[in-house]
């Protein structure tokens, strides 16, 4: 077996590894808030488990996430939607 054959290397989907570390930061930052419009990612069950009051799914409602967006920001949170 040559090295390049021992060496498997470790995909991981673009979508978990960003929300990977807005988990991470949110865990420190309690203004930092996750909102979805019905979308899955592993790490929406971090946030649900872990820290529920900095994540919210709003449906299928696009539209209506971002205009929530804007309004918490307003009020001083940073808002991933």
């Amino acid at each position: 077996m040559t090295e390049a054959q021992a060496v498997k290397p470790v995909y991981t989907d673009v979508r978990d590894a960003f929300f990977e570390v807005l988990y991470e930061r949110a865990l420190t930052d309690r203004n930092l808030l996750l909102l979805a419009a019905d979308q899955g990612a592993l790490t929406f069950e971090k946030f649900k488990q872990h820290i529920p009051k900095q994540f919210m799914n709003l449906g299928i409602s696009e539209q209506n996430v971002i205009g929530v967006a804007a309004g918490l920001a307003l009020k001083g949170k940073m808002v991933v939607a």
